[in-house]
């Protein structure tokens, strides 16, 4: 069940979003990987903000972003 549509003149791949996706997982694993070498009370934000980003990714992906094709926004 597809619950967006889309926009004859939108590109294929929305470079922000996909920018926004490796942005998100690289901060994402590098906070996991170096998380016993920061302090932890800035490690714990750091995380929680990163998780919240994800939060407003995982809209993006819901609304057809940055594909036309739902079937890959979902390995996203």
């Amino acid at each position: 069940m597809k619950i967006y549509s889309y926009d004859g003149d939108r590109e294929a791949f929305e470079w922000r979003t996909g920018a926004l996706i490796l942005v998100i997982f690289g901060a994402w694993l590098f906070l996991i990987l170096q998380y016993r070498e920061l302090p932890p009370t800035a490690a714990n934000i750091a995380l929680v903000v990163v998780c919240a980003w994800y939060m407003s990714l995982q809209h993006e992906l819901l609304h057809g972003h940055p594909t036309r094709h739902a079937e890959l926004n979902r390995l996203f």
